[in-house]
């Protein structure tokens, strides 16, 4: 899930530090905002803005997962339009440069297809103009563009899912500009699951289901290089493709291994035709999925049966969680979804939610009128929230562009059609 909060976001590189290899305020062929007085954007600040940004307003992109399999995924598109319109119905959000701009938030699906993506991207920065984008979503899809994007000068603000090694590397070095990803490291993701698999099950017997494409072969790979040391065996992997229409022959082969855990590593709706597969197969492993998709509404749908032992890992406060009802960060949402008619309970909508709202703090911090300038508040300002769960602190550092390093299990609980919380907390640290 999307979940915001954290302590102060350290500053990846000091000012000037890049060099010749700097990421200037409008990027490569992009030129800035000036008005026929030859000042940006009609203001009277001598600093040029990056299109997309007038005094006004302030264009935001996306590409995301809206379609198909992850059809689910469009309410967290839903949440953060939401909450944008909103602010836009109020006069706009006032920025760190005094100007209170509105927000035209344009947002594109690219069916998790990274070529579409690309395209959705490009169309975004040189003909629509975006200043940056927000909750982008696929690993494989944002390692296509972003020397693109980061070279045009256009930061990727609160990417949905987990960093791969790759991408956090260049966050270190300072050649990609994203920031605040808003999922743990695919590599702190995995120890931890390991780390809760062996605490049930030290010899623990384990079918992998992963999606043949750079996620799913990332969360592979971070998974096995977890289990090194440990008393768990993967004993039989079967992979798919993200536009299959059906996993049944996968599940099945699976089932023969005779594996007590199942972990599957892919998402959307993949998921819900895993679970009521090994339903209909009458296999009764514990069952673990990843980070990014413990939601009711992926979960529910397999079925009587199906949702026992379902177990992934969280840090921030979902909708169909349970027993948090006396919350105060879950009983102020509830009662603005409610009077705004929106489901309450709607987990992805609520995280698309939390999301925007995270990003217009990130506005808010931003001293200018560039992308550069979003780029280096989302790296330096001081966000808050009360959406991290109970002994789960969010802390940022120079080397992750993750702000999280703990987390706990959470399981499902069919009877109360909700996640149960856990009580140990696992740090990055451990």
């Amino acid at each position: 899930m999307m979940n915001a909060g954290w302590k102060r976001w350290a500053s990846l590189v000091a000012a000037g530090a890049l060099g010749a290899a700097a990421l200037t305020a409008c990027g490569s062929g992009r030129s800035a905002t000036v008005d026929a007085g030859g000042t940006a954007g009609g203001s009277s600040d001598s600093a040029a803005c990056s299109p997309g940004v007038t005094d006004t307003e302030i264009k935001i992109g996306q590409s995301s997962l809206q379609s198909g399999p992850g059809a689910a995924y469009k309410a967290l598109v839903d949440g953060a339009r939401a909450v944008f319109d909103e602010v836009n119905e109020s006069g706009g959000v006032t920025m760190g440069d005094g100007k209170t701009r509105k927000i035209d938030y344009i947002s594109l699906d690219d069916g998790y297809d990274p070529a579409r993506a690309v395209v959705n991207v490009k169309q975004l920065v040189e003909q629509d103009q975006v200043a940056a984008f927000f909750g982008n979503t696929g690993t494989s899809a944002i390692l296509a563009y972003i020397d693109y994007t980061t070279d045009k000068g256009v930061p990727l603000i609160l990417p949905a899912g987990s960093p791969p090694a790759e991408l956090v590397d260049r966050y270190r070095d300072g050649t990609a500009m994203l920031a605040l990803y808003t999922n743990a490291t695919v590599d702190f993701e995995n120890v931890v699951r390991v780390k809760a698999i062996a605490a049930d099950n030290p010899d623990a017997k384990i079918a992998v289901l992963y999606s043949n494409e750079e996620t799913g072969k990332t969360q592979l790979e971070a998974f096995q290089q977890a289990m090194a040391g440990t008393g768990l065996e993967i004993v039989a992997e079967e992979s798919y493709e993200v536009t299959a229409p059906s996993i049944d022959s996968q599940i099945t082969n699976l089932r023969g291994s005779d594996a007590d855990t199942f972990a599957m590593l892919g998402s959307g709706s993949f998921i819900t035709m895993a679970l009521k597969k090994i339903e209909e197969l009458d296999w009764h492993p514990e069952k673990w999925i990843t980070a990014a998709n413990p939601s009711v509404d992926l979960i529910t749908p397999a079925g009587p049966g199906a949702t026992d032992d379902v177990k992934s890992i969280a840090w921030g406060k979902g909708a169909g969680m349970i027993g948090l009802d006396t919350d105060p960060a879950v009983i102020e949402y509830g009662q603005w979804a409610t009077e705004n008619g929106y489901d309450p309970t709607d987990d992805l909508f609520m995280a698309g939610t939390v999301s925007a709202r995270t990003f217009l703090q990130v506005l808010e911090a931003t001293d200018g009128c560039t992308g550069e300038a979003i780029f280096d508040a989302a790296k330096t300002a001081e966000l808050d929230t009360g959406w991290s769960l109970p002994g789960v602190t969010y802390a940022s550092t120079d080397d992750n562009p993750s702000y999280v390093n703990q987390a706990v299990v959470v399981a499902f609980d069919p009877a109360q059609n909700g996640w149960v919380v856990g009580t140990e907390v696992y740090s990055a640290d451990d």
